[in-house]
């Protein structure tokens, strides 16, 4: 059973916002963001760097996207840090057994062999959990990283959005 605030909302920095907040509402209850156009998508981005923590795995990076500033979040992208200095691509299963213990066992999990090298881009594991109004997407990214690089492992909060043609 998923935690009951997935379906309810998102947390960033400790605070609970439900779905339908807006990220200019995001903006205003927790000043210090950087907000850019995403560049993929043409969707408005919140970003909040520094330590936080999510189903308790440290965030390096937080960022909350939007069609427009007025309208609601429909998506969370939470960075992971790596759990140690090792210059040895992360073990999924560090996150993956914390998370599985959070959120019960995933739609799916997929996982390629993390000791070959792959590109950094490339993901070398990855999982699923859907609820009734949110889906969580897990990945473990490839190449090496440290705890102060890029994040080495995220997780994707997407909102369910019903459309009616």
């Amino acid at each position: 059973m998923a935690p009951y605030y997935m379906n309810q909302g998102f947390t960033i920095q400790n605070r609970c916002f439900p779905w339908g907040t807006t990220l200019a509402e995001v903006a205003v209850a927790l000043p210090g963001s950087t907000e850019r156009l995403a560049e993929r998508d043409n969707q408005v981005e919140l970003e909040y760097a520094g330590p936080q923590f999510i189903f308790g795995l440290r965030v390096m990076v937080a960022r909350l996207r939007a069609p427009k500033r007025d309208e609601p979040v429909v998506h969370a992208y939470f960075g992971l840090t790596a759990p140690s200095n090792s210059l040895e691509p992360a073990n999924p299963d560090t996150w993956f057994q914390l998370l599985e213990v959070e959120l019960g066992r995933p739609f799916y999990a997929t996982s390629y062999d993390f000791s070959v090298r792959y590109r950094r881009s490339l993901h070398i594991f990855s999982a699923a959990w859907h609820f009734e109004s949110a889906s969580l997407y897990f990945s473990v990214y490839s190449g090496l990283r440290t705890a102060s690089d890029t994040p080495a492992a995220g997780l994707y909060l997407y909102q369910k959005v019903l459309t009616i043609d």
